[in-house]
């Protein structure tokens, strides 16, 4: 049904997984651009959502639904990059992860509303599949009071994902086409975020020791 699922999952796990979170200031850049990206959650929904026709009410209000669940999701990493001390003007937005969302905009208005769907289920699964290690990782090391985003996402997610495949499988093959070829673009660019977050944050602490 979706060749590309499995394999653009591993990359983001393999992308989540060697991150290096030790570092306080790597973790405060996750955050921030997880919170740029994130910003555009309910805004791509809403969008998605206006654009099925009649015959698509289901999707519709799912895609409605689905919005309110995701609402204000955003505060939850900025509150997280405040209590590690950090402010939101220390780490602007990267390019990598305007590329991320940016493209959902077009593939919504040209290609196919439903094609959201593979930017959702990727971002579910890796939440489900990775955010509980992630979650023992980081309240390790940071404590609980600045693991809130990942901790939510960690504990309801999984149910997320069930949800997605249902709705996936009811859908008609050329749909299907445009949802996997999501689904493998946004693992490429959510791991291409990740990379220029570690990036820069290593410029930062070479910068900050020099």
């Amino acid at each position: 049904m979706l060749p590309k699922y499995e394999s653009s999952m591993e990359m983001m796990t393999e992308g989540i997984r060697s991150y290096p979170w030790e570092d306080k200031r790597a973790y405060a850049e996750f955050l921030a651009q997880t919170y740029y990206y994130i910003c555009h959650s309910t805004r791509l929904l809403a969008a998605s959502a206006a654009r099925f026709s009649q015959e698509d009410q289901g999707m519709h209000k799912r895609f409605l639904h689905h919005t309110d669940e995701e609402n204000s999701h955003e505060l939850l990493a900025l509150r997280d990059l405040q209590k590690l001390g950090y402010s939101l003007k220390d780490f602007p937005e990267l390019a990598q992860t305007r590329i991320l969302y940016e493209v959902q905009y077009y593939k919504v208005e040209h290609c196919d509303p439903a094609s959201l769907m593979g930017y959702i289920l990727a971002l579910e699964t890796l939440a489900g599949r990775d955010f509980k290690w992630l979650k023992e990782k980081v309240t390790g090391l940071y404590g609980k009071e600045c693991a809130k985003f990942i901790q939510v996402h960690a504990d309801e997610d999984p149910d997320h994902i069930e949800k997605a495949i249902a709705v996936i499988e009811k859908l008609k093959i050329d749909r299907l086409e445009h949802i996997n070829v999501n689904i493998e673009q946004t693992a490429v660019c959510y791991n291409n975020m990740l990379l220029a977050a570690q990036a820069r944050s290593l410029k930062g602490i070479l910068k900050t020791a020099a």
